[in-house]
């Protein structure tokens, strides 16, 4: 698929809701990755899709246990926005095999690194897009 394809399907997507799915699975594909997440948030609640690889982390992350223990949830926010940076540009490995969320949770499900971007819109909220690579890639 080519880029040009790809930014014509976002933009079908963000007038056709129904087509994020297959825009995120596309995504993935083009990455190389394992899974990406969607997530728009305003203060303090969020919604969020994403590919069926990542689902059970991404439903897993809603729960009281998780919800509150996510150091990458608020690192793109931090960042220039409609940039892709990766948590392994902030984290070094020492720091993601303490921290139960890689540990626990992505590592076992097979998520590695992510690159992340962001980006605010007008109604107020902030979109996070979050592409996951294989652990066995990084």
């Amino acid at each position: 698929m080519s880029t040009e394809h790809l930014i014509d399907l976002i933009y079908e997507a963000a007038l056709m809701l129904d087509r994020w799915a297959g825009v995120l699975e596309n995504l993935t594909t083009f990455a190389s990755g394992i899974g990406t997440v969607l997530v728009s948030s305003h203060d303090a609640h969020s919604q969020a899709i994403s590919t069926a690889s990542v689902a059970h982390v991404v439903a897993a992350m809603k729960t009281p246990e998780w919800a509150g223990r996510n150091i990458r949830g608020q690192l793109p926010l931090s960042l220039a926005q409609a940039q892709f940076h990766s948590d392994a540009d902030h984290y070094t490995e020492e720091q993601m095999e303490r921290d139960p969320l890689y540990r626990d949770l992505a590592w076992p499900s097979g998520i590695g690194h992510a690159a992340a971007t962001w980006i605010a819109v007008p109604n107020g909220d902030n979109l996070i897009l979050s592409v996951k690579r294989p652990r066995k890639e990084g």
